[in-house]
């Protein structure tokens, strides 16, 4: 039995209609313009409540993640020390108790508690208010020219 005879067998049964209509794009089936559009808008507001509660997600998190919610006046990581992946050294503020740690994959064990008068700490927070980025921009693309009309020059 070659295709012709299969085709002709299948259109007798009426079984070709079936899957011709089965086997068509999903486009050339849908009668009119007015459902395609009906279906991109259904589309476009779903995609829009997916970015949305993504993003609802990600603020939600880093609100939790930055101090777990609470303000935290009375713990402060002053500095952290990598000696390693797993392990570190930091200097904390506990109320009014600065403290050296030792952190590692399976403990946190106290070095030492320190004097106030020895801890010098540096606010990163208020070390880069006031500059402005487009300050930086133009001192880069000056260096940029300058090293670039250098770099220009013959030699003789």
């Amino acid at each position: 039995m070659n295709i012709l005879e299969l085709n002709s067998n299948l259109d007798m049964w009426g079984v070709a209609t079936k899957l011709r209509t089965l086997l068509a794009p999903k486009s050339l089936l849908i009668g009119s313009g007015a459902s395609q559009m009906l279906d991109l808008v259904g589309l476009l507001f779903i995609f829009c409540l997916v970015v949305a509660g993504a993003l609802f997600a990600t603020r939600l998190i880093a609100s939790k993640a930055s101090g777990y919610g609470y303000a935290n006046n009375n713990i402060k990581i002053i500095e952290t020390y990598r000696l390693s992946n797993t392990s570190a050294i930091q200097i904390i503020r506990v109320a009014d108790k600065f403290l050296a740690i030792g952190i590692s994959k399976d403990n946190i064990s106290l070095l030492a508690e320190l004097d106030e008068d020895s801890v010098i700490i540096n606010n990163t927070n208020t070390q880069f208010k006031g500059i402005d980025f487009s300050d930086i921009l133009v001192k880069a693309k000056n260096k940029l020219q300058v090293s670039g009309k250098s770099s220009n020059k013959k030699v003789d």
